[in-house]
Order: C-alpha cells, then sequence, then structure tokens
C-alpha cells in the first residue's frame, strides 16, 4: 500500500496564513458515494478500485476501511499486499452498503458512513477568523495532518494582579477533523509566553463541540456564543493558574506518575513530562500543570499526544486542593 502523512506546523503566524493554508489544501478534496460492491482492492497495487478507476490510500484511510470490515487495522498496514486484497475484497461485497469517499486528489482519505455530515476545517476556521477580525493583534499556531487540525489562537499578552511578572494570553483552542476521528470543538486556552506553554479549559468552563452527524448542521450564531461565553471565563482561569504556585508540593516527579494512571497517559508523554518539569522546576502545582504543558510542545510526541496533555494540565489545574492531594501524595 502507498500510504503517507501529510503534516504541517506554524508557530504565532497571522490568522491570514491559516486561512491560505486551508483554501490551498481543500483544492484538491472532492467527495464521491460509492457501493461496496463496486469497490475491489488491487492484488498488485494495493489501490481500491471504484467504478474502474484506482486510488491510492492514504494511511488513515486504509486503517478506516479495514476496520470497517473487521479487518485490525495494525494488521492491515503489515500484511502483504495481495493477502490483505483477497481479505478486504471478500469483505466488501458481504458489507453491501453505500458509503462515502472522501478523496485528496486521486488518493483517498477517507471511506465513511453516508450518514456522516462533513465540516470542512476552512469553514469552521472562517467563522473564527471573522470572530477575531477587529482584533489585528490575534496570532494562530496551528498544526494540521490527515487525521485532525488544531488551531489556537493567541490573544494580546496580559498579566494576573496575582503575578503581574509572568505574563499570558487568552486565546482559543479549535479542533476539526474531516476524516472522521474528531468532533468540531472550542476550548478556552490559557497561553503562557515565556515558554510558550498552551494549557485548555477544562470541564469548568463552557465547551463548544459539534458531532458530524447527518442531522447536525454547523451554527455560526450558536458557535459565536460559544467563543463569548469562554472569553468571560479566561480571566478566572489565569488567576487560578498564578495561584497554584502557592500549593506547595514535596514529590513531582511522584505526582506524575499517578497523573499517568489517572489519565491513561502513554509512557513517553509521561517521559516528556519528566524532562520539562526539570527545565522548570517547581515544587508546586503551578510547576506540575507547567511541566505538564510544556510537554505538550515536544515535538517527540504526536498531535494527538500534545494536544491530550494540554488538556490533561487544565484537568488537572481544576482540581480541588483536595482531590490534587490525592493524586500528589
Amino acid at each position: 500500500m502507498n500510504t503517507f502523512n501529510r503534516s504541517l506546523y506554524h508557530d504565532l503566524v497571522p490568522v491570514s496564513n491559516l486561512v491560505e493554508t486551508l483554501e490551498e489544501r481543500s483544492r484538491s478534496f472532492w467527495d464521491q458515494e460509492a457501493h461496496s460492491t463496486d469497490m475491489m482492492v488491487d492484488q498488485m497495487s494495493g489501490c481500491l478500485i471504484v467504478n474502474g478507476k484506482a486510488h491510492q490510500f492514504q494511511d488513515q484511510a486504509l486503517r478506516m476501511l479495514s476496520n470497517r470490515l473487521g479487518i485490525p487495522g495494525n494488521y492491515a498496514t503489515k500484511c502483504p499486499e495481495d493477502l490483505l486484497a483477497y481479505n478486504m475484497n471478500y469483505w466488501l461485497q458481504s458489507l453491501n452498503k453505500q458509503l462515502l469517499i472522501r478523496h485528496d486528489g486521486q488518493d483517498i482519505r477517507a471511506i465513511l458512513s453516508t450518514a456522516y455530515n462533513p465540516v470542512s476545517n476552512l469553514d469552521v476556521i472562517d467563522v473564527v477568523a471573522k470572530y477575531y477580525a477587529d482584533d489585528p493583534e490575534v496570532k494562530v499556531r496551528y498544526e494540521l495532518n490527515n487525521n485532525k487540525m488544531v488551531a489556537q489562537f493567541i490573544g494580546p499578552t496580559i498579566t494576573s494582579p496575582v503575578d503581574p511578572s509572568d505574563p499570558c494570553a487568552f486565546g482559543m483552542s479549535i479542533s476539526n477533523s474531516e476524516v472522521g476521528y474528531a468532533s468540531v470543538k472550542s476550548v478556552g486556552l490559557l497561553y503562557r509566553l515565556v515558554c510558550k506553554n498552551g494549557l485548555m479549559a477544562g470541564d469548568s468552563v463552557e465547551q463548544w463541540r459539534r458531532t458530524h452527524r447527518y442531522d447536525a448542521d454547523l451554527s455560526v450564531g450558536e458557535m459565536r456564543e460559544s467563543l463569548n461565553n469562554l472569553a468571560a471565563h479566561l480571566p478566572n482561569l489565569l488567576d487560578d493558574f498564578m495561584k497554584s504556585k502557592e500549593i506547595e508540593l514535596a514529590d513531582p516527579i511522584a505526582t506524575f506518575e499517578l497523573i499517568r494512571n489517572s489519565f491513561n497517559l502513554a509512557k513517553i508523554q509521561l517521559e516528556q513530562v519528566q524532562s520539562a518539569f526539570l527545565e522548570e522546576p517547581e515544587f508546586s502545582k503551578f510547576g506540575v500543570v507547567n511541566a505538564i504543558t510544556r510537554a505538550g510542545n515536544s515535538k517527540e510526541l504526536t498531535l494527538e499526544h500534545r494536544n491530550e496533555l494540554q488538556i490533561v494540565g487544565g484537568h488537572v489545574l481544576e482540581m480541588t486542593e483536595k482531590a490534587f492531594t490525592r493524586v500528589s501524595a
């Protein structure tokens, strides 16, 4: 199988840069519906033949179709092409369903149920860009791969009266997947300038989510209202973050192990968190949260792992002192 994964990362660029990137990428995107009985995997090339035309799989599309057919994704990527084609062709005929195929040029980027209602990254970002249109200081850092987009909009520098020496910025983290891996989601963001850490607000701050169901539309008005609500809660998030410096901690390294177990983090995530703590060791709840979100910048981690650490940082910050004591004992 000819598989690949395009990934782009840009740090604090004008919002127009992201819009132009999405416009450029979207020019090669197109969709079609086809019945599973009109599909066949070629045993020699590994391409999917749809209505007589050959298309290469992107990696996530191969896994997606394999899982839909009941073939484990890891097996599919390692299996000899002729054997995999034989298995997939058998189950494609048995599936007997109409499917939505999402293309990137002549390559297949997703195979989904026809109940899936796509929302493009460009449509989502267009709403957010208009929301920030009157604030030229807002910049965006973003990452795109074949599975997901994460765009973090960062506003002007602000300080907390709790600690004016530690400048931060408020922002929004917007994520979406055009290929079925995630819903549209907006989360409040606290950005620490000294180390470029992004901390996502936890459950106490209202979030906005839109699933890709066939009967769900992207509501511009609803999303704007959500962005306003998130912005109103961010000052409290900043104060809580700075006040966490007052909650002392004897053994942060042991605490990271407990947090890993509580949030089911991968071993490599724990290792990056421990390394991040050594860059700015502070024996407090602040030091723990800061290390988790600093590790969220690590290029040793996947986009999904980095994004998860920024979310975990917000959840740890929100813990009551009693709950934090339990994971730091």
